[in-house]
């Protein structure tokens, strides 16, 4: 059995980051709580199109060609690629499992989202988000 994988996204516009909330469904780590959005990679398919299909999914908003920063793995052992990216478009529509989406502030984004999905960012992020003496 392939390991599973998944893309998270940073997504900037201006000094703005995109945060999504999941649907409230008990079973993800994420359920009912704001954070980066995320996908789980499709068999065989490129970390690219992974960021590209799931923003479409869950805010149907346009990136420009996502920039890598680095690799965790999640509390359940799923692979983590983190992606820096550019909106090419603002209007967010939730959708998929994604019932809510918002812009915050750069340097409010560790703030909105779940102290839970905060404390597992890996070390590159907190230091992109200044979360790092």
């Amino acid at each position: 059995m392939a390991r599973k994988e998944a893309v998270v996204s940073i997504v900037e516009s201006g000094n703005e980051v995109l945060l999504v909330k999941k649907i409230k469904d008990g079973t993800s780590l994420m359920s009912d709580k704001w954070h980066l959005p995320g996908e789980t990679k499709i068999d065989g398919e490129p970390d690219e199109e992974a960021v590209h299909r799931g923003l479409r999914e869950e805010t149907r908003i346009l990136v420009a060609k996502p920039v890598y920063l680095t690799t965790s793995k999640s509390p359940k052992g799923t692979l983590l690629k983190w992606y820096r990216c550019e909106a090419l478009t603002r209007q967010l529509i939730p959708g998929d499992d994604a019932v809510d989406a918002q812009w915050a502030d750069k340097d409010n984004v560790a703030n909105v989202c779940d102290a839970e999905a905060v404390a597992m960012w890996p070390q590159a992020i907190r230091e992109y988000f200044r979360l790092v003496n």
